[in-house]
C-alpha cells in the first residue's frame, strides 16, 4: 500500500512536472516571437533614418524602443529556459521517484508470492498430517472391530 502511494505521489509530481514543463515551453515560444519582432522593428527603423534623415530622430527613438523590447524578450527567453530546466529537474526526479516505487512494489509483489507459497505448503503438509491420522483412526477402529468380533 505504501508503495502504491509513493506510486501514485510520484505519478502526480510527474504530471505537474510535465505541465510546469510545457508553460515553460510556450513562454519560450512568445519571448522568441517577440524578440523576431524587435529584430524586424531594428531593421525598419534603420532604413527609414538611411531614406531621410528628417526622419532620423525618429528613427532612432524607433531603435532604442526596439532594443528595449529585444532585450526584456531575451530576459524572458532567459527566464523561460530557467524555468524549463527546473521543470526538467523536476520530471527527471518524479521519473526516479517512480522507479523507486515500482522497485518496491515489485518486492512486495515478490515477498507476498512467496509467502503465498509457505502458506500454500504448509496447509499441504498439514493436509497429509490430518488424512494420515484419520487412516490411523480407521485402522485403529477397523483392529478394535476384529477384535470385538473374535471375543
Amino acid at each position: 500500500t505504501e508503495a502504491k502511494q509513493q506510486s501514485a505521489k510520484a505519478d502526480s509530481t510527474a504530471t505537474e512536472a510535465k505541465q510546469q514543463s510545457a508553460k515553460a515551453n510556450s513562454t519560450a515560444t512568445e519571448a522568441k516571437q517577440q524578440s523576431a519582432k524587435a529584430d524586424s522593428t531594428a531593421t525598419e527603423a534603420k532604413q527609414q533614418s538611411a531614406k531621410a534623415d528628417s526622419t532620423a530622430t525618429e528613427a532612432k527613438q524607433q531603435s532604442a524602443k526596439a532594443d528595449s523590447t529585444a532585450t526584456e524578450a531575451k530576459q524572458q527567453s532567459a527566464k523561460a529556459d530557467s524555468k524549463a530546466f527546473e521543470a526538467n529537474r523536476r520530471s527527471a526526479i518524479a521519473e526516479r521517484s517512480a522507479a523507486e516505487a515500482h522497485k518496491a512494489l515489485a518486492k512486495h509483489v515478490a515477498m507476498t508470492e512467496k509467502r503465498f507459497e509457505c502458506v500454500e505448503r504448509e496447509r499441504a503438509a498439514e493436509s497429509r498430517r490430518v488424512d494420515r491420522r484419520f487412516e490411523e483412526m480407521k485402522l485403529l477402529q477397523d483392529q478394535s472391530i476384529n477384535i470385538n468380533n473374535e471375543t
